[in-house]
C-alpha cells in the first residue's frame, strides 16, 4: 500500500514560510519600539517627578539640619557674649580667633598664629562683622556640606536599600539630633569640622574613581585629601594610607594603558600640589623655615603605638575600673560598637546577589547580537539596521562587592589607630573638653553599617552568616577590661621627699604601670596643670612623656613613653599636695578578659580604684570638722572648706572614712545643713555604703530648712573595705544655685564614728 508520509516541503516552500516568519518578528519590533516610544514620554516624567521629590526631601533634611544647628548654637550654655567670654575662654578657640584676626588684619606675627592656617582663614573674612563667632556660617556650611557628602557615601555602601542617599543624609541628621553631644561637636569652633567634610568628600572621589578611573576624579580626591593638610595633618595620613593605596588598586584593575594611567597621576599630583603649595607659601610668611610651635609640639607629643590595645578599652569600650571618671565611646553611642560589627560583617559576607550597574559596554563576540538585530534567513534582504538604544547608566560601584567595604574599614581602622595612639588623649578630656570630636565623621560612619548588619539580620539570606560573623567580631573586640593591680615593691623604691616632690630610685613606670600617690589638691590641678619628671639630666614634661589622673584619695601617676632608667625624681605643681607619711603604691595596669563594663557598669569588678592607700584611722568618739579634716577624705564632689564645714558639689559627693575595723558594724554621727531649701521641696539626700556595684542605701534625708541637724548612720560590717576604710556615697537629688552659681546641696560642718 502507499506511505501515508507527506512529502517534504519543497525548497521555495521553506523559504516563503522563513520570509513570513522574519516580516512576523518585524512586525512584533515594529510594534513593541512604537509602543516604548509612546511610553517613554510617561516614563520621562515619572523620573522626573521622582527625582524632584527626591531632590525635594534632601532640601528639608537640608534645611532642618540647619535651623537645628542654629538652635544649637544659640542654646549653647558657653556662647560667647563678647570676644573673651564663653568658649573664646578656652584654650583652642581662643587661638582659632587670634589668628582669624591676624589674618584679617594682615599681621603676620608668629604669637598670633598658633595652629595651622586653614581654619583660621574660613573665619578670618567675619573676624570684624561677626567678633562673638566668626566661624558660625563657616562651621554651618561645613556641617550641611558634611551632611550631603554622606548621603552621596551612603548612595555607594548602601545601594541595596530603598533611597539610599535620602537614607543616609537623614541617618547623618538623625545621629546628630539624638545625641546632643554629637550637634555640639559641630556647634564649637574645632579644626575638625571642616577636616570631617574633606574627609567624607575624598572617600566619596574615591569610590567614585574605582568605578570609573579618570583624571578629574583623581585631581579632586587628591586635592580634598591634601587640603586636611591645611587643618590636621594627622588626619591627612591616616586617611591617605587608605584611600591612596585603593585608588592605585583600582587604576591597576583598569589596565588604562601608559598614555591614560599617566593622565592620572598627573592629575593627582596637580590637585595635591594645588592643595599643598599655597599651604606652604602661607607658612613660610608667617613662621619662615622654622616649623611653628603647634607643629613641634604636636611632633614633642606624638603616638605610643604600644598604648593602642589599652585605649581601644578605656576610649572606645570603658575607662573603668582603672579610671574612676569618664566614660567610652560606645557607652554613649549605642550604634558605635554595632557599626564595627556590621562594617567587618560586609566584608567577611559580602552581598554578591545584587548586580553591579555601571557604563554599558556593547557585546561583542562569537554568538553575539547588537541591541535591536534579528536573525534573518540566508537570501532574506536586510532589514535597515534598528538604532542601538543608549547605555543604561547606573550608580558608580566597584566590580568588587567588598572593595568599598574595605575602603571604609581601612579609613576607619586607620582613625581610629591614629587617635588611639595619641598621648594627649584621655578618657576623662573625652567628654569633660569634648575631645570626642576627633572621631566627628566616624560616628555617621559607624551609624550606617549599624543599620546595614540590621537590614542584613531581618531581610537578608545571607543573615546567618552575617549574625555569626557580627558575633566574632563582637567576641573578640568586647569582652575587656582594663584594671590596676598592686605589686609588690621593695620598702624605700619610692618615696615622698616633699609635699609636691616624689623620688623614685628604681626608676619611673614602665608603660604597664602605674603608680598610686596619696594626694590633695583640685581635679585641675592635678589632671591638668604640668608636672615634670627628671632623669639624671634629661627632663620629661607632662602629656608628652607622663600623666596624672585623679582617683578618689589621690592620683595615678603613669608613662606615656618608655622612660630611661635610673633613679628618677617626680615634680609636681603647687596645686597638689602630696602626704609624705604615705607611701606611694606600685600597680600594674593590664587588660582583662572577662565581662566588659560598657555592659555591666554596675559590676563590682567595675568599680572605681578603691585602693586603701594608709591613712590615719579615725578615732571612736573624736569629733573632726570638716572644715580641718584632710582633704584626701573627701575623694570627689566637694567644694574647698569654707565658713563652718564643706559644701557637696552638684548631684554627687563621696566620703572616705578610715574606720580601722573591717568586719564589724560602726555607727557614724554627723552634722549638717542646706542651702536654704525651697519649704515645698525640701532637699532630698539619699547616702549609701559599700564596693562599688554593691551599695547599700542606709538613709534617705530630707531638710526642709536651713538649720544643722544632727544625723545617724548605722553602717552594716559589709559596707567596710577589707582595711577597715568606709566609702560614702551621698546623692543629692535637688542641689541649689547660691550667689555665685555653684550648685551646693548639703554643708557637711562635723562627724564622728562611734
Amino acid at each position: 500500500m502507499p506511505s501515508a508520509t507527506p512529502d517534504p516541503p519543497t525548497r521555495p516552500a521553506l523559504a516563503a514560510g522563513s520570509h513570513a516568519t522574519a516580516r512576523g518578528l518585524r512586525a512584533v519590533v515594529q510594534a513593541s519600539s512604537a509602543l516604548a516610544g509612546a511610553l517613554r514620554p510617561r516614563a520621562r516624567l515619572l523620573r522626573d517627578r521622582a527625582r524632584l521629590l527626591r531632590n525635594g526631601a534632601l532640601a528639608a533634611i537640608l534645611a532642618l539640619a540647619a535651623a537645628l544647628f542654629l538652635r544649637a548654637h544659640a542654646g549653647y550654655r558657653d556662647l560667647p557674649t563678647g570676644p573673651a567670654d564663653g568658649w573664646w575662654s578656652w584654650v583652642d578657640q581662643l587661638r582659632y580667633a587670634r589668628a582669624a584676626l591676624a589674618w584679617a588684619e594682615g599681621a603676620l606675627d608668629p604669637a598670633r598664629h598658633w595652629y595651622l592656617p586653614g581654619y583660621p582663614l574660613l573665619g578670618a573674612p567675619f573676624a570684624r562683622r561677626m567678633p562673638n563667632d566668626p566661624f558660625l556660617l563657616p562651621d554651618l556650611f561645613c556641617f550641611l556640606a558634611a551632611l550631603w557628602l554622606f548621603g552621596a557615601l551612603a548612595k555607594r555602601l548602601a545601594a541595596a536599600l530603598p533611597q539610599p542617599r535620602l537614607l543616609g543624609a537623614g541617618l547623618f541628621l538623625l545621629t546628630a539630633a539624638l545625641e546632643f553631644r554629637v550637634l555640639e561637636a559641630w556647634v564649637i569652633p574645632w579644626t575638625t569640622t571642616p577636616a570631617a567634610a574633606l574627609t567624607l568628600a575624598a572617600l566619596v572621589l574615591a569610590l567614585r574613581f574605582a568605578a570609573a578611573p579618570g583624571p578629574r576624579d583623581a585631581g579632586l580626591a587628591a586635592l580634598c585629601l591634601c587640603a586636611l593638610a591645611w587643618f590636621r595633618p594627622t588626619d591627612l595620613l591616616a586617611l591617605g594610607a587608605a584611600v591612596v593605596p585603593f585608588m592605585l588598586w583600582a587604576l591597576l584593575r583598569a589596565r588604562p594603558g601608559v598614555a591614560r594611567a599617566a593622565r592620572v597621576l598627573g592629575a593627582a599630583l596637580f590637585g595635591a600640589a594645588l592643595a599643598l603649595l599655597p599651604l606652604l607659601a602661607a607658612h613660610l610668611a608667617v613662621h619662615g623655615a622654622a616649623p611653628g610651635d603647634y607643629l613641634a609640639q604636636s611632633a614633642a607629643m606624638g603616638f605610643e603605638w604600644r598604648l593602642v590595645p589599652l585605649r581601644w578599652v578605656t576610649l572606645v569600650l570603658s575607662p573603668r575600673p582603672l579610671f574612676p571618671s569618664g566614660e567610652g565611646l560606645g557607652q554613649v553611642f549605642p550604634w558605635v560598637l554595632p557599626g564595627i560589627a556590621g562594617l567587618a560583617a560586609m566584608l567577611i559576607v559580602p552581598d554578591r546577589a545584587g548586580p553591579v550597574r555601571g557604563p554599558a559596554v556593547p557585546a561583542s563576540g562569537r554568538g553575539a547580537s547588537a541591541p535591536g538585530h534579528v536573525a534573518r534567513p540566508s537570501g532574506a534582504p536586510a532589514p535597515a539596521p534598528a538604532p542601538a538604544p543608549a547605555p543604561v547608566p547606573g550608580p558608580a560601584v566597584p566590580a568588587s562587592p567588598r572593595a568599598p567595604h574595605l575602603l571604609m574599614a581601612a579609613a576607619v581602622a586607620a582613625h581610629l589607630v591614629a587617635y588611639l595612639a595619641y598621648r594627649d588623649l584621655h578618657p576623662q578630656g573625652l567628654w569633660r573638653y569634648g575631645n570626642f570630636h576627633y572621631f566627628k565623621w566616624v560616628l555617621p560612619v559607624l551609624a550606617l553599617y549599624a543599620l546595614l548588619l540590621l537590614a542584613g539580620l531581618v531581610a537578608s539570606p545571607r543573615r546567618g552568616r552575617l549574625a555569626l560573623a557580627a558575633a566574632a567580631v563582637l567576641a573578640v573586640l568586647l569582652p575587656w577590661r582594663a584594671e590596676w593591680r598592686p605589686a609588690a615593691a621593695s620598702p624605700g623604691d619610692r618615696v615622698v621627699t616633699g609635699p609636691q616632690e616624689v623620688l623614685f630610685r628604681t626608676g619611673l613606670p614602665a608603660l604597664d604601670e602605674a603608680v598610686l600617690l596619696a594626694a590633695e589638691g583640685e581635679w585641675r590641678s592635678i589632671f591638668l596643670e604640668l608636672h615634670a619628671s627628671q632623669v639624671g639630666e634629661a627632663e620629661f614634661g607632662a602629656n608628652a612623656a607622663t600623666k596624672a589622673v585623679p582617683v578618689p584619695g589621690g592620683l595615678l601617676f603613669f608613662a606615656l613613653r618608655p622612660l630611661p632608667p635610673g633613679p628618677a625624681v617626680l615634680r609636681f605643681n603647687p596645686g597638689v599636695a602630696l602626704d609624705p607619711g604615705m607611701v606611694p603604691v606600685p600597680g600594674r595596669v593590664a587588660l582583662r578578659f572577662g565581662l566588659p563594663c560598657v555592659v555591666a557598669r554596675a559590676s563590682r569588678r567595675c568599680g572605681e580604684i578603691q585602693q586603701d592607700v594608709p591613712l590615719p584611722v579615725l578615732p571612736a568618739g573624736d569629733w573632726r570638722d570638716a572644715q580641718g579634716a584632710a582633704a584626701s577624705l573627701f575623694p570627689e564632689g566637694w567644694a574647698p572648706p569654707e565658713g563652718d564645714g564643706r559644701w557637696t558639689l552638684a548631684r554627687l559627693a563621696r566620703l572616705r572614712l578610715p574606720l580601722g575595723t573591717p568586719g564589724q558594724g560602726r555607727t557614724l554621727e554627723l552634722h549638717a545643713r542646706a542651702l536654704s531649701p525651697d519649704p515645698a521641696q525640701p532637699l532630698r539626700v539619699s547616702v549609701s555604703a559599700g564596693p562599688p556595684g554593691e551599695e547599700q542605701t542606709l538613709a534617705e534625708w530630707r531638710f526642709p530648712d536651713a538649720q544643722p541637724r544632727r544625723l545617724r548612720l548605722d553602717v552594716p560590717a559589709a559596707a567596710l573595705s577589707p582595711s577597715g576604710v568606709l566609702w560614702l556615697r551621698l546623692e543629692v537629688a535637688n542641689p541649689a544655685r547660691d550667689a555665685t552659681g555653684r550648685r551646693l546641696g548639703l554643708l557637711l560642718q562635723r562627724f564622728r564614728p562611734l
